[in-house]
């Protein structure tokens, strides 16, 4: 039986062609894990920071003063998820305005507003950027 050049095998170009392929294929699997990865830490810094931030707020509508909630809500450095997410003022995650009182039209009563701020990490290392919202809540007491 006489053997022809396509039932010999594999040449060697065809080998290396082939290894090429394979390793572009894994490369780029590699580099999407790791695009995946810096995805989902940016993702969980954003919500940790978010959820502080509202957990903040919340404290202040229900009557505390910034400095009371400020000594409630976890410090940065005692919180592995918070310090990873947020870049503290201090030790403090959340830093505030100043509040401010606004008389509503038709005797409708007082609310004092006041900023709330958190700065949120870059995953990487990069620009971090500050998330700012704006709160109210109606003054204690009756406007006469």
């Amino acid at each position: 039986m006489k053997r022809t050049r396509s039932t010999l095998g594999y040449t060697l170009a065809e080998v290396l062609v082939a290894s090429a392929l394979i390793g572009l294929a894994i490369g780029g699997g590699i580099r999407l894990v790791a695009t995946m990865n810096i995805q989902e830490k940016a993702s969980n810094d954003f919500a940790v920071a978010l959820n502080i931030q509202d957990n903040a707020g919340r404290l202040w509508q229900l009557g505390l003063s910034t400095a009371e909630v400020n000594a409630i809500l976890p410090a940065a450095q005692d919180n592995d998820d918070l310090s990873g997410s947020v870049v503290p003022s201090g030790i403090i995650a959340v830093t505030w305005g100043t509040a401010s009182t606004t008389t509503l039209p038709n005797s409708m009563g007082d609310v004092e507003t006041i900023t709330n701020t958190v700065t949120i990490a870059h995953p990487t290392g990069g620009t971090s950027r500050a998330h700012t919202v704006q709160l109210c809540r109606p003054t204690v007491g009756v406007n006469p």
